[in-house]
């Protein structure tokens, strides 16, 4: 019984690291359509240098590997685009 108590008491604090590492991955594109608009206009310029630092190391994966950041920018854009 208390294997089976230590098991869900490890595995719930990783799950939940790995929940929101995804959404913080996945919330930079409604972040950057909210930020822009279809011209890739800056709506918030007071806004944008605290963006860029709080994403600088999804850009920073992005820009190691040409694969992520084509689908980084994929699915940025299919944020924009329909905002």
């Amino acid at each position: 019984m208390a294997d089976k108590k230590e098991s869900k008491t490890i595995r719930f604090p990783v799950f939940v690291v790995l929940l929101l590492l995804l959404a913080y991955v996945l919330s930079i594109g409604p972040v950057v359509a909210l930020m822009t608009d279809s011209q890739w206009n800056t709506l918030y310029p007071e806004y944008s240098g605290v963006v860029e630092v709080f994403y600088a190391p999804v850009g920073l994966i992005g820009n190691m590997n040409a694969t992520l950041r084509s689908c980084f920018s994929a699915y940025i854009d299919f944020f924009v685009q329909r905002f």
